[in-house]
């Protein structure tokens, strides 16, 4: 079990595991806990520290998506994010694209150049 898998499954029970800043983790509520349960955390303790100490650096820790997400791909949070970031230019409108340079709005001839034509 890898601590992605701890992880995922504690937060589907409704475990939580967080970390204390002291370099232990902090599991509430423990009345939820088994022996194996705590034999993995303890045998997974500095990934699953780790782990946590990212999402919660990420702001992810309780997202669900992001759990399974990482439980499923056996990912780290730094994965998940991207080292260089692209700017890409506001969405168009289907109609907007499909329109062609000139369009005619109310009227008055308006200049709409789409997303490809921005590109040039």
């Amino acid at each position: 079990m890898t601590a992605q898998e701890i992880l995922f499954e504690a937060s589907t029970q409704g475990i939580g595991i967080t970390a204390d800043g002291k370099g232990n983790l902090r599991i509430t509520p423990t009345r939820l806990l088994n022996p194996k349960r705590i034999a993995d955390i303890r045998a997974h303790k500095r990934e699953l520290l780790a782990l946590v100490s990212d999402l919660e650096h990420y702001g992810a820790l309780d997202d669900p998506l992001i759990l399974e997400a990482l439980e499923l791909f056996t990912a780290t949070p730094k994965d998940l994010v991207k080292q260089h970031s692209l700017s890409f230019p506001a969405p168009v409108r289907p109609a907007v694209a499909l329109a062609g340079p000139l369009s005619t709005i109310g009227g008055q001839q308006a200049e709409q150049r789409t997303f490809w034509d921005k590109l040039r």
